[in-house]
């Protein structure tokens, strides 16, 4: 397939070129679906933060918002570097005991449960429109 030809079939079904690509279930695949649920709530939230306030407000929250995101990211590496942790749980020991190791695991499972109920929804909201 040409250069062109590629762009205009990717551009034309971006779902379908993935579908095609990436194996259900794989890493590539995971980090898809996790990129597309990030993305899909900051475009959601950014136009209602400048609308609720201001223009010049909500821009700065924005952007705050997101020093705090690098930040926050930035310490969990360096955290996962000194502490040659594989989880949250692992980092939660290493950095404070195991009373927190306990609370991380069930804010963890809190989590996943609510990123299964609202799939679910979403499934269940799909089925029934089509």
């Amino acid at each position: 397939m040409s250069p062109g030809k590629r762009i205009l079939y990717v551009a034309g079904s971006p779902a379908r070129f993935i579908k095609t690509t990436v194996k259900p279930g794989s890493t590539n695949a995971s980090i898809f679906a996790l990129v597309i649920v990030s993305l899909g709530a900051g475009t959601l939230t950014f136009p209602y933060v400048i609308y609720e306030n201001g223009f010049m407000l909500g821009v700065a929250l924005i952007v705050f918002g997101g020093l705090i995101s690098v930040f926050t990211g930035y310490m969990i590496i360096y955290c996962i570097d000194q502490t040659n942790a594989t989880c949250f749980e692992d980092i939660a020991l290493a950095c404070f005991n195991k009373r927190w190791q306990r609370f991380t695991s069930v804010c963890m499972i809190a989590c996943n449960v609510g990123f299964t109920t609202s799939y679910f929804v979403l499934v269940s909201k799909t089925q029934i429109l089509t």
